[in-house]
Parts: structure tokens; C-alpha cells; sequence
């Protein structure tokens, strides 16, 4: 699979990688050649809590984020980027966006986003696997996120 050409300056791209390799950001929003936001979280949290706060404010900004599936790659195209470069992409995530004439580009390109334990597909990403309808997968991954936070409050207990 070829990636595409972003036009973002690669400085910036760069700067955004650099601060996410560091651990100060999951997810980075670089708007009009400028870092513009940055979200600090793993998994899918970072680039989910930008797209509650921000609401349209994503539109029309470049997503630098670790790890992009298809669950983050259809967060994206719900909130209108423009861009995304991930370190780690999945196929799925990368066949998305390019259907949908989001330029896109990463580090590295896996067939599938592990989950956190290494023996399986990603929850968010599993749940989305099959949807192509980007609202229809933003609801299915608001449920899977309240079934992890579901599951998470009973280990608690």
C-alpha cells in the first residue's frame, strides 16, 4: 500500500512525532502549519476526547496520532480531518480513509491493531471491522467504550 502526501510541512509532522515518541501526547491536531492541540491518553482516549471538546474544531486539521485502527481512522472522517499520519496503522484504518480521500500516511503499517494483552484483534477496531458508515460506526464505538468502562468498574470491584 502506497501513502499519500501530506500537506503539512514535514517539520511539523516531525515536532508532532517527536512530542507523541516522548509521551507527552497520543494525539497531536496540527492546523494551518501549526501544532494547535495536543491530547495527552492511550488507546483511542486521546484522538475521542479532542473529538468531544473540539466538536468541529477538527475539521479541516491534520490528526497525528500513535495508533490508528479503522475505529480512529472513522473518528477522523466524523470529525472532517484532513490528513492523519499514525507511527502504526492498521490496513484496515489506511483502506478506510483512502476510500474516502483522506491523505493519510505512517511509520509503520500492520495488518490489524493488537489489543493491549497481544493475543487479539483491538476491541475498537473489532467492532468497526465490518461498518463502512462512518455515524454508524461512531455509535458502535461509543458502545464498545462503555462496555470496556463497564468491564473495568467490575475488576475494580
Amino acid at each position: 500500500m502506497v501513502k499519500d502526501e501530506l500537506t503539512v510541512p514535514n517539520d511539523v509532522i516531525q515536532r508532532a512525532r517527536s512530542i507523541i515518541a516522548a509521551g507527552e501526547a497520543g494525539c497531536i491536531l496540527i492546523k494551518d502549519g501549526h501544532i494547535t492541540d495536543i491530547e495527552k491518553g492511550r488507546g483511542l482516549s486521546p484522538l475521542m476526547g479532542l473529538y468531544r471538546k473540539k466538536g468541529n474544531k477538527l475539521e479541516g486539521a491534520f490528526v497525528v496520532d500513535k495508533v490508528v485502527g479503522k475505529a480512529a481512522a472513522m473518528l477522523c472522517v466524523c470529525a472532517g480531518a484532513k490528513g492523519v499520519f499514525a507511527e502504526l496503522i492498521s490496513l484496515p484504518a489506511a483502506e478506510y480513509l483512502k476510500d474516502r480521500r483522506i491523505p493519510r500516511s505512517w511509520a509503520e503499517l500492520s495488518v490489524n491493531i493488537k489489543n493491549r494483552q497481544g493475543d487479539g484483534i483491538c476491541p475498537m477496531e473489532s467492532s468497526v471491522l465490518d461498518e463502512e458508515d462512518p455515524q454508524a460506526g461512531l455509535k458502535k464505538i461509543c458502545d464498545t467504550l462503555e462496555k470496556i468502562k463497564k468491564l473495568e468498574t467490575i475488576k475494580e470491584l
